[in-house]
């Protein structure tokens, strides 16, 4: 901030700047980077693909997975629910996903946030 001081009665004439400085902060949250199904891929993921609603709760929140052709295999407003690695009542393939976050904390300012993670397979034993 910049105070310019001109036309006063003791004749000076300056400007003076604040030290201060004024962030907005963006939050960004970690979100896992694989889901891994259950062995043999017959069976639901062993820890849900999540927010981690652990950090803090939001306010709002919204979540949608896409697969690799933008396909909405999942969605939710509870930032508690995961995703459990099935679509349409199947088990989905493994490969590349993507998802995107919506959520704003107490304050009520919002986040967007996009990024993708790989569902694994482990092989039987």
């Amino acid at each position: 901030v910049e105070a310019v001081e001109e036309n006063n009665p003791y004749n000076v004439n300056g400007h003076a700047w604040s030290n201060t400085v004024c962030v907005t902060i963006q939050a960004k949250v970690e979100m896992p980077k694989y889901l891994l199904l259950g062995e043999g891929c017959k069976s639901k993921a062993v820890e849900p693909f999540k927010f981690p609603a652990n950090v803090f709760t939001p306010a709002m929140f919204y979540m949608a997975i896409y697969d690799r052709w933008g396909t909405k295999v999942f969605e939710t407003d509870n930032a508690s629910e995961g995703w459990d690695g099935t679509s349409q009542g199947g088990i989905v393939p493994q490969g590349a996903y993507m998802y995107y976050i919506r959520f704003s904390g107490s304050d009520n300012v919002g986040t967007e946030q996009k990024g993708t993670f790989v569902v694994i397979c482990p092989e039987k034993r």
